[in-house]
Order: structure tokens, then C-alpha cells, then sequence
């Protein structure tokens, strides 16, 4: 067995508690998911993915939705699936989810493509995780 002295306990210890952000559970349910998430959106700052109950969406820049771009969104087999955005994203999208929560609330989402050929859909979804504003 390796002897580790105070130091080196100390170090990992340290290492531990600055890991940042608790892993990201798997979503089997878009329920979890319904409400406002502030994303990274190449030509709004802010901006905003809105995730609403009967499964619509909206990447907007403003948080009541407004002048945005609306589509549907469903999950289907433990997947989550993100519709059309005429005139940029002709098929759907397809990803599996995970939530991050704080202190019991989300905090954030992780988007992880399993099939997409909509490049600007990907870059707001994954190029960083979308954190969360309101419900």
C-alpha cells in the first residue's frame, strides 16, 4: 500500500471538492425539462431555448419567446428528439439528455448528439450546456 502524506491528502482532496459540476443524471422524461434554458445561440446574446409542456420549443432572444424560432421536441425510447427549424434544420434531430441539479434544481442540461445533420442546431445544443433561468 502507497504511503500518501498529509500534503498529498490535502492535494486530492482539494482536487475533489473543485471538480465543478455533479454528473449529469439521464432524462427519460422531457417533463424534467420544461422551461427556460439560457443557451449559446451564434446571433443572439442573450438567448434563450424555451422547452414547453405539449412539446413545443422555442430558440428565442428574448424570455417570453418572442421573435424566435419554434418547433416540436419529444423523447421516444429514452432519446430526445428536436424538430424541424425551417429554414435551417430540415430533419430532426436526435440526442440523448442528462440534467445537472444544485441544492435539488436543475441547473443544467447536457446535449449529446446521436444524430444530427443540422449543424447550427448542434452548435447551440452542445457547444455548451445550457443552463437553467426559470420554469
Amino acid at each position: 500500500m502507497a504511503r500518501v502524506g498529509v500534503l498529498g491528502w490535502m492535494l486530492v482532496m482539494v482536487s475533489l471538492a473543485g471538480c465543478g459540476a455533479m454528473p449529469a443524471v439521464p432524462v427519460e422524461d422531457a417533463a424534467v425539462l420544461i422551461g427556460t434554458w439560457d443557451i449559446d445561440h451564434p446571433d443572439w446574446v442573450p438567448a434563450y431555448m424555451i422547452l414547453r409542456e405539449g412539446g413545443r420549443f422555442t430558440f428565442a432572444p428574448s424570455l417570453d419567446g418572442s421573435h424566435g424560432q419554434s418547433g416540436d421536441y419529444w423523447m421516444e425510447d429514452g432519446r430526445f428528439f428536436i424538430g424541424e427549424i425551417s429554414p435551417f434544420c430540415e430533419n430532426p434531430g436526435q440526442y440523448e439528455v442528462g440534467l445537472r441539479t444544485k441544492d435539488g434544481q436543475p441547473s443544467s442540461v447536457v446535449f449529446t448528439k446521436v444524430e444530427d445533420d443540422c449543424t447550427p442546431r448542434i452548435r447551440v445544443l452542445t457547444r455548451r450546456e445550457p443552463e437553467w433561468v426559470a420554469p
